[in-house]
């Protein structure tokens, strides 16, 4: 009927320049990049000793426990940004970018391999931490692929001092029966975008980011500029990284759960769940949190639900805390036992 076209009828186009202009702005504006300080306190470039390797880091906080973050494949340390502002009050957030990603440089970006991937972990945590006195509490969260590294460098024991471990969104099962279609999910995605906003403005109608402050610090970080097209190209070539993607999930569900720290499971919903997670979830084994609301980017979709449930686990557990056991009142004489 009429009045259903024309609510549904499509917004016309500017008619002069001056709107053009103005629509322009306020595109832009609204997919704009926004820059890492708003988030963190400091970004480093940091290089490894004996090797050609500098690993980008980003920094927030300066109290509290050592929190690693790594990220899933394809992304960069950026997608913690908005965890990281909110949980810098009461730790210390260490954010990098792996090896083929973001603005760090290798001599092989194309080695996603697991084994490659947690040494470089292990090489950057303990150029940073090793030498502190005394070391640090250090937290180890991953993210998809990250999860697959986090729980491997804890179960390592090569870095000091490691009390937990956190895998959100990343479950061995479900990630491994997966893995045929994500071809299809990367060849989907467009390989270009003329500019930055665009970019942007594609991972949220996706619905690949569903936060749009977080897609404007975490999108423009994985896009890099090619000089012969003029256009953004894919930082990381997903698809030359299949031959390593079984790798990162095979025995993750096994290698979680014989973890010798604390373990906390974030999910996006309990469908995930593959049967020796159900198990040891029953049985005790690790904290769960499910954020329902979420996409497979959870920390981006629900930055809030994410640190709150990281905060309310290392609070849970202490870490970070001197226990200092309760003294008498000055005014008691302990009585001494002689007998």
């Amino acid at each position: 009927n009429k009045m259903h076209k024309s609510i549904f009828k499509p917004p016309t186009a500017p008619s002069t320049s001056e709107d053009k202009t103005s629509a322009l702005k306020a595109f832009e504006e609204k997919y704009s990049p926004l820059p890492w300080q708003d988030y963190f306190d400091s970004c480093e470039d940091v290089p490894i000793t004996g090797t050609q390797n500098t690993y980008r880091v980003y920094r927030a906080g300066t109290q509290g426990p050592v929190v690693v973050m790594m990220h899933g494949g394809g992304h960069t340390g950026l997608s913690w940004s908005l965890v990281a502002k909110d949980m810098k009050h009461e730790c210390q957030l260490f954010c990098f970018d792996f090896r083929g990603h973001g603005d760090t440089k290798t001599d092989n970006d194309s080695d996603l391999s697991v084994t490659t991937l947690c040494e470089d972990s292990i090489q950057l945590i303990n150029t940073v931490f090793g030498a502190v006195t005394p070391p640090p509490q250090i937290l180890l969260v991953g993210h998809s692929m990250g999860g697959g590294i986090a729980v491997r460098v804890a179960n390592a024991q090569r870095v000091k001092n490691v009390v937990a471990v956190v895998v959100i969104d990343v479950v061995e099962g479900t990630a491994l029966s997966a893995l045929p279609v994500m071809v299809g999910v990367i060849n989907r995605r467009p390989s270009s975008f003329p500019s930055l906003e665009n970019a942007v403005k594609w991972s949220i109608s996706t619905g690949t980011v569903k936060n749009l402050e977080s897609a404007r610090i975490s999108i423009p970080s994985q896009l890099v500029w090619n000089e012969n097209t003029s256009k953004y190209q894919w930082r990381t070539n997903l698809l030359a990284s299949e031959p390593y993607w079984a790798g990162w999930y095979n025995d993750l569900s096994n290698l979680f759960l014989s973890s010798r720290c604390a373990r906390l499971l974030v999910l996006a919903g309990t469908d995930r769940l593959d049967k020796g997670l159900t198990i040891g979830q029953m049985q005790g084994k690790f904290q769960l949190v499910v954020l329902p609301t979420c996409g497979h980017c959870v920390q981006e979709d629900d930055p809030r639900g994410t640190s709150e449930a990281l905060l309310a686990f290392i609070n849970r557990n202490q870490f970070g805390k001197v226990l200092v056991f309760p003294k008498p009142p000055t005014a008691v004489v302990p009585t001494v036992v002689t007998s």
